[in-house]
């Protein structure tokens, strides 16, 4: 009702109309056609008289042909044109279903971590992002077996693609997780509901944070008691199941967390009694701050970062004696690195920045054998110095905030431009095995899992992106918590 044009029925089999009362048919003409024979019968007769007029519709009716199909014995669409020498419609396709328009059961859910969340690092999530599949330039160099799409397990919703996003968890630590829910019409689905792993507790919620149904639920929040394998490649699944069917899903890394200790030094290059820009590098660098600095990070690859000092010990540079002819040697081999006229600005250029950063190096070492506390090679070292290091290209200063190598990560605090609850992790990072997130050379670019444009990413490990660094992916997870110096 509400339309006007043609309606025609099609049976590959036998259509019957039944009603309780009347069944009443109006309209200009009414044409029936048989191939063998039309037959109407009634207990008292067939009448043939006047047409009554139809009752009246306050409807607008607009043109629009409709055709129903009785066929109570399958048959395909060109087996029901043979039989009924009748054009079938192209909204029902050559299986004789119908078109994936006409479908309306449909679930599939999606997980969501809120950026906030991300850059407190309250926990890992990491879910495949079109947008930096097209900046994947790892995908392009020959030889790779996992693209970056691939990295993402693959499941099927509906005949559809499903990357299972990763997350990971620290026991006894509540989350809360977004919701983006595809559901066309729920009370075409008897249950709607989360599978629940052995020692989670996963509770959908409104915006008030009620628990409510999975299928009025805005978020979820998920916990758990006990601690998962270590390998990523076999986390705890959690399911959501409409009538049974997986309609979302996220790989959970739940193992034992993991320590790297980290021995801390402040660099003091300049002296003075009344030394005011020493106050202030131990005030950035105190424990407390630190701590921030590295919980943020590594807590999403269940790595924590134990300080070795409970403050930052300092190395005097300006107290080492004259006659110390070792470390007067190294010294003047720092000294050398610095830019004309100047004592505590490094020249940021490859050959002098590593001829500075093995001159300290091999200070500090020899200073630390002399107090009988040797550089343990378990432990990363973190150097601050009171120093810049940077260049100027056509009058714009670009700074080398930090520098790594073998364990030893040496941060040149006084530049101008450093951010140091991004750089001083990034470095540490560095010091645990992970390289840049970005292409370099192509030897550099060889041990990467995947790489990007530079600044495309939200990533710590990325340049150009310091407004947007929150995140990690789950492969650094996996190399920082395999590191060498993680125990």
């Amino acid at each position: 009702m509400g339309k006007t044009g043609k309606i025609v029925k099609l049976a590959g089999g036998t259509m019957t109309d039944i009603a309780r009362g009347d069944i009443n048919y109006y309209g200009k003409n009414i044409n029936t056609y048989a191939a063998i024979s039309v037959n109407e019968t009634g207990k008292e007769g067939v009448f043939f008289g006047s047409p009554t007029p139809a009752e009246p519709m306050a409807i607008d009716l607009e043109p629009f042909e409709y055709t129903i199909y009785h066929n109570p014995v399958f048959k395909t669409k060109a087996e029901i044109a043979a039989a009924d020498n009748e054009p079938i419609p192209s909204f029902i396709n050559p299986e004789g279903e119908p078109d994936e328009e006409e479908k309306s059961k449909k679930c599939v859910v999606r997980f969501k971590a809120k950026s906030a969340d991300l850059k407190a690092g309250l926990f890992g999530f990491d879910a495949y992002n079109k947008k930096l599949d097209k900046n994947c330039k790892s995908n392009l160099v020959g030889g790779r077996t996992v693209t970056y799409k691939n990295a993402y397990r693959s499941i099927q919703i509906h005949g559809e693609d499903y990357r299972v996003p990763k997350m990971s968890l620290r026991i006894n630590r509540t989350v809360t997780l977004e919701l983006d829910k595809t559901l066309k019409k729920e009370e075409e689905y008897a249950n709607i509901q989360f599978n629940t792993p052995a020692g989670f507790t996963i509770n959908p919620i409104d915006k008030r944070g009620n628990t409510v149904p999975l299928v009025e639920a805005i978020k979820v929040e998920i916990s758990c008691t006990t601690h998962g394998a270590a390998a990523l490649n076999a986390p705890t699944v959690i399911e959501v199941l409409a009538d049974g069917d997986v309609a979302g899903a996220i790989d959970v890394w739940h193992p034992v967390p993991k320590t790297i200790t980290v021995r801390q030094a402040i660099i003091e290059a300049k002296g003075g009694v009344n030394d005011t820009d020493l106050i202030k590098l131990n005030r950035k660098t105190s424990n407390a701050v630190l701590n921030s600095y590295f919980s943020a990070v590594f807590d999403p690859a269940l790595v924590d970062i134990r300080l070795l000092n409970a403050a930052p010990e300092v190395f005097d540079l300006t107290a080492i004696p004259a006659n110390d002819r070792v470390k007067q040697l190294f010294l003047n081999g720092m000294q050398a690195t610095m830019k004309q006229g100047q004592t505590h600005s490094v020249k940021a250029n490859e050959g002098d920045m590593d001829t500075f950063f093995n001159r300290l190096s091999q200070l500090y070492g020899s200073h630390c054998i002399a107090l009988g506390r040797p550089v343990d090679p378990n432990h990363l070292s973190l150097l601050f110095t009171n120093m810049d290091c940077y260049k100027e290209i056509n009058g714009t200063p670009y700074y080398t905030n930090g520098i790594t190598k073998s364990g030893i990560s040496i941060m040149f605090m006084d530049n101008v431009k450093i951010k140091p609850h991004q750089e001083i992790p990034h470095e540490i990072m560095h010091g645990a095995g992970l390289p840049h997130a970005f292409d370099e050379t192509p030897i550099k670019d060889a041990s990467k899992t995947h790489f990007f444009e530079q600044g495309a990413t939200d990533n710590y490990m990325d340049y150009e992106n310091e407004a947007d660094r929150k995140h990690s992916w789950h492969w650094q997870w996996e190399k920082l918590y395999n590191s060498n110096y993680a125990r």
